[in-house]
């Protein structure tokens, strides 16, 4: 960023007053300096403003460039857990009806863990991309991800990632200990949980996700009476 240094203002001559001897000299000095002091004025307040506007454009980038990195950094550690803890994992077979519901393997198109979802799981899961026979977890004991990119009403037990601007609906007024896991990759801090008739931490109404890459689990401890909802 260019920061533009404006010139000092030079100081006005001496004003006229009432009994000035020189009167007439003060006051042709003093009218005649005026017309280059607003200009000069004019000037500051244009170099402030240009230097106002150059910082807003260097923060809006650099907003952006740390909004990027994180969701690459996000999605990076997500593959990382993938890879770290898959092991034990069997790679994926083209066999019908040869996993039951429940099994994880690991698709050999892209080296992500799946968990079917149903004893019909003969595609390959990284081409099951509606999730209709797979889901891709994070390892082989986290909870299923589900990636949101509309309106998407929650189910306990389940990782959501929101991939674009859209509500999550949690469940009301759901089981108690129920849990919801939450990551916003969406870059957009337009991301809402909606606990719809419950709370969310006590508080009442929608729940805005402006911190970008925010992961977070909630747990339901109850609606009823002083309960806090999901917590």
């Amino acid at each position: 960023m260019t920061i533009i240094v404006p010139v000092p203002i030079a100081p006005l001559p001496v004003a006229p007053y009432i009994g000035d001897p020189e009167f007439d000299a003060h006051a042709d000095a003093h009218v005649a300096a005026l017309t280059p002091h607003r200009e000069q004025v004019n000037a500051i307040s244009e170099a402030t403003y240009q230097n106002a506007l150059d910082a807003r454009d260097s923060a809006t980038s650099a907003n952006e460039a740390a909004s990027a990195a994180a969701a690459i950094e996000a999605q990076t550690a997500i593959l990382a857990s993938t890879a770290a803890q898959a092991v034990g994992a069997q790679m994926w077979q083209p066999h019908p009806m040869f996993y039951g519901s429940g099994a994880v393997v690991w698709s050999p198109s892209n080296g992500q863990v799946y968990r079917a979802r149903n004893v019909n799981s003969g595609v390959d899961p990284a081409d099951d991309l509606a999730q209709e026979f797979w889901w891709l977890i994070g390892a082989a004991l986290s909870p299923p991800i589900v990636f949101v990119t509309a309106d998407t009403v929650a189910r306990p037990g389940m990782h959501y990632v929101f991939l674009a601007p859209a509500t999550l609906f949690l469940p009301f007024p759901g089981g108690l200990r129920d849990t919801v896991l939450i990551t916003d990759l969406s870059m957009s801090s337009e991301a809402i949980v909606d606990p719809g008739d419950g709370k969310i931490r006590g508080q009442s109404g929608p729940m805005r996700l402006n911190v970008p890459r925010l992961k977070f689990q909630l747990v339901n401890s109850g609606n009823s009476g002083n309960g806090k909802g999901w917590i």
